[in-house]
Formats: structure tokens, sequence, C-alpha cells
């Protein structure tokens, strides 16, 4: 059993009994469901989607199958030929996209010996894997695909003693990340000083008698 949508334009609902009767008695159909807002009609059975189409448009409509499709389905949702205003909220055109290649970066993951999880973000260009993997073997498996990588260049400005300095500022880092560049370790101050002067953990601290 399959479920066939169809799109075609119903003005009144002598146009949606029309169609709904016209597909009702095609051998095979067990429910058919009548969205005239929507101008779309969902037939369930043992049909092919051609002749659900083929009966629709023997009442007289202009019918086509169903063209959208929930945006989580389609590889490449925001790409310009799946983009249609009049499409409902959460859905993109059913449009044709090639699937990722068979080697393609997360799948060379995927397949790693002890690899627990990969996601990849292609909005930020970010592959992020987790699992008892070594990050330069899992560099080297990004690599053989073809792909320029590198290890992820940014981290949380709160993580890096001067988030402010001309060399971790990047542009293109995502908010609140600045870029991970080595920085001096800052020197200790007057306070740090006096704090440390009389510590036991200091080998060079003073001692009162």
């Amino acid at each position: 059993m399959q479920t066939v949508e169809v799109k075609v334009k119903m003005d009144c609902e002598g146009c949606e009994k029309k169609v709904r009767n016209a597909v009702s008695s095609m051998r095979g159909v067990k429910s058919v469901e009548v969205n005239r807002k929507q101008s779309k009609v969902t037939v369930s059975g043992y049909v092919k989607p051609d002749k659900v189409l083929k009966r629709v448009r023997r009442t007289g409509k202009k019918a086509e199958l169903w063209p959208y499709v929930p945006y989580n389905l389609v590889y490449y949702p925001y790409a310009h030929q799946a983009y249609d205003r009049k499409a409902p909220a959460g859905y993109v055109r059913n449009v044709a996209h090639p699937l990722p290649a068979p080697n393609s970066p997360a799948d060379n993951l995927a397949n790693m010996f002890r690899v627990k999880s990969v996601d990849v973000n292609r909005k930020q260009s970010k592959v992020t894997v987790s699992g008892y993997v070594k990050p330069d073997k899992v560099l080297k498996s990004v690599r053989s695909t073809g792909k320029k990588a590198e290890f992820w260049p940014y981290v949380p400005y709160n993580l890096v003693y001067y988030p402010y300095a001309p060399q971790t500022y990047d542009k293109k880092a995502p908010a609140g990340h600045v870029r991970n560049v080595a920085q001096p370790l800052r020197s200790p101050t007057v306070n740090d000083r006096l704090a440390t002067m009389f510590s036991e953990d200091n080998t060079e601290a003073c001692s009162i008698m």
C-alpha cells in the first residue's frame, strides 16, 4: 500500500466532490483525503501514481503530482530551485538533488573504527566527530576524500587569555568564538606575587620565624 499526493485546484465544494468521487471509484483505493485550501488530494491504497493523476485529469482539472516535501527530506533544502513561496510551511519543492558522493567526508568518518557519531554542519563548514579516535587520523580520513581540511580553528572567546587581541579576531568565526592561536601567558601581577610570597607551594617563598 502507498500514498499518492496530487496537486489540483478546486474552487468550490462541487469541484471537490467531483474529484473525490472520481478517485474513490478507482480499484484499490482505500481512502481519499481532500484539502481544498492547499489544493491537495491524498490517496491511500494499492494504486499507481500515474493512474491516480490520469483519473483526476479526466474530471477536467489541471493536476500534477504533489510537488512539495518536508524540507528535512531534501539534501539541499536551501538551494534556489527548492524554494517556492507557494509551498506550505516547512515544505520545499520536490526537486532532484544529487546524493552525497559515496566517499564524502561524512561517509568516510562514519566508517572509521570506534567512531560513535558524526555531526556535519555544512553552514559552518564544520564536522564534529565523537568516539575513541585520534585527531590526526580523523583529519587524514577527511583529506582522503579530496577535501581541504584543517582542525577547527575557533574556540569560545572565554577560553582565551586575550580574546580581543588582533590575531584572534576572525570575521568568519561563529558568534562567541575567536581564532584558536597560541598566546603568551600573562605575566603575574603585583597581587599575584604578593599572594604567593608566603605560599608553601612556592619554593622561593619567604618564611617568618
